[in-house]
């Protein structure tokens, strides 16, 4: 099993470091992480009003970060309504905006969202990134109000290529957040790329990333190697996890 002791400790010095919240994330549990930030999704079929209320019970305020999915909303006024109501709820320390699965053709867009949130609060507002995508819009999201991203996790050659190029020439005072997922099977490792529409059967990298999914060791190395080539990144400002009830690979990166 890898063993990367100054991976390790260059991880627990970032000034950032986020944990997705769900029903399976304890707080206590996870205190080897040291986290800095805890992520409410605001994914309405998935998240239970009992997960919200452990978010507000068990996460610390200054720990908060709370989701606006742009494609909920048709108007400006709504928006500024449900941010308002996010606000005095969860007295949240940053808000994180994006795009949304349920978008229609009346639905606000990402950078109209950023741009009214921007306007309604003096928090930090951060947006979404899938470098696994050509479309690359991070001056526009920044120049809507956006003060950095989190990344989806990256599952391409693509996507390392887009975060290579970004870090040869990354955009001044912006914080680039970059996601990691911890895939337990071959199947939930088919299941992110589905979501994020990754084309697996052309891509080298992907493909080898399966075959480590074989069983628990080549699996959790797998994601070591994965966060030391993230925190080779010059200007990394942090990480974020999104384990999806998969918290023993978690913890196990933080022991290595």
């Amino acid at each position: 099993m890898t063993k990367s002791p100054i991976g390790l400790t260059r991880m627990i010095s970032l000034e950032h470091r986020s944990i997705e919240f769900g029903s399976s994330v304890v707080r206590n549990e996870l205190s080897l992480c040291q986290p800095t930030h805890f992520v409410l999704p605001q994914l309405p079929n998935v998240i239970s009003q009992d997960t919200k209320e452990s978010f507000q019970t068990s996460i610390q305020p200054s720990e908060r970060i709370v989701t606006i999915a742009a494609a909920l909303y048709q108007t400006s006024g709504a928006l500024r309504d449900a941010v308002k109501i996010k606000i005095q709820k969860y007295e949240p320390e940053s808000l994180l905006v994006v795009g949304g699965n349920t978008k229609s053709n009346d639905s606000i867009s990402t950078c109209e969202a950023l741009s009214i949130i921007k306007d309604s609060t003096e928090l930090r507002i951060l947006a979404t990134w899938d470098p696994n995508h050509p479309v690359i819009d991070l001056e526009t999201k920044k120049d809507a109000g956006a003060t950095g991203v989190i990344t989806q996790p990256v599952l391409s050659s693509i996507g390392w290529q887009h975060l290579d190029d970004y870090f040869a020439t990354p955009i001044s005072g912006f914080q680039m957040i970059t996601g990691m997922a911890f895939p337990k099977s071959t199947k939930s490792l088919q299941f992110w790329s589905s979501l994020l529409e990754v084309a697996p059967e052309s891509d080298d990298w992907f493909n080898q990333s399966l075959d480590r999914m074989e069983n628990k060791d080549s699996r959790q190395d797998w994601s070591t190697e994965q966060r030391d080539r993230l925190l080779e990144y010059d200007g990394i400002h942090g990480l974020h996890f999104m384990s999806m009830g998969n918290t023993a690979d978690l913890l196990q990166l933080f022991k290595k």
